[in-house]
């Protein structure tokens, strides 16, 4: 049996595939249907070099400023901003609404994309409804909550 790398060599692996999804139900057309959403399937990759972003060490440091030494080492702390990783998440993970659209941010008052997230799906469950989307199809999420989100986007 000559075993092939072929079966590996896959260009929809190199792809992030663009999955249309409901929006919010309180996002509606001019004809009264609900908006889809177009959401991009972020690759292990991508969702790992967001996670350094917004979760990693620093020195820690005392009231005053001063970095804290220990025998003779630097005290680390891990800092996590759950906020920030998932925000970049929904703005990295959103193909329509493209949230970087300069028309869009600019009816939101936003001059950060980062302030998107919570400009646009502004009620907890918006946010929350797009978020779980958004990590479900990253495959975040595991087992009974992500087929839960899997099975609202299909219908």
């Amino acid at each position: 049996m000559a075993s092939s790398l072929k079966a590996f060599m896959r260009n929809k692996a190199k792809e992030e595939e663009v999955v249309k999804v409901y929006a919010p139900e309180s996002f509606i057309d001019d004809d009264g249907k609900r908006v889809e959403l177009q959401v991009k399937r972020l690759s292990v990759k991508h969702v790992n070099e967001i996670y350094e972003q917004y979760n990693y060490y620093a020195s820690a440091k005392d009231e005053k400023g001063n970095v804290l030494i220990r025998n003779n080492r630097v005290v680390k702390d891990f800092v996590v901003d759950a906020e920030g990783y998932t925000n970049r998440l929904i703005v990295d993970g959103l193909v329509y609404p493209d949230l970087h659209d300069k028309e869009l941010m600019n009816f939101y008052g936003c001059a950060d994309v980062m302030d998107m997230p919570h400009a646009v799906f502004a009620s907890k469950a918006e946010y929350e409804y797009v978020r779980d989307v958004i990590l479900s199809l990253t495959c975040t999420l595991s087992g009974e909550e992500n087929q839960y989100i899997i099975n609202e986007a299909k219908n």
